[in-house]
């Protein structure tokens, strides 16, 4: 059956239909593979973003800590 399926003639616009679906299969197959290798190039963006706003986060502790302990010490030598 499949062997007719290829002898069988088709129209110059099923020929062109089967080509561009075959550019468009090739076309996603390709930002697929990009996005799988990006993916396991950088991980998600999720994890990406939550480890952006820890370190925004340790920052902001690491500050408040350090102007704590300088407000501290001008109120005792002071």
């Amino acid at each position: 059956m499949a062997r007719e399926d290829k002898n069988k003639i088709i129209s110059l616009d099923q020929r062109r239909e089967q080509e561009a679906d075959r550019k468009r299969a090739k076309a996603m197959a390709d930002r697929d593979a990009a996005r799988r290798r990006a993916l396991a190039e950088r991980g998600p963006v999720a994890v990406r973003s939550g480890r952006l706003v820890g370190r925004i986060l340790a920052a902001v502790i690491v500050a408040a800590v350090v102007a704590a302990v300088v407000y501290w010490v001008i109120g005792f030598f002071g």
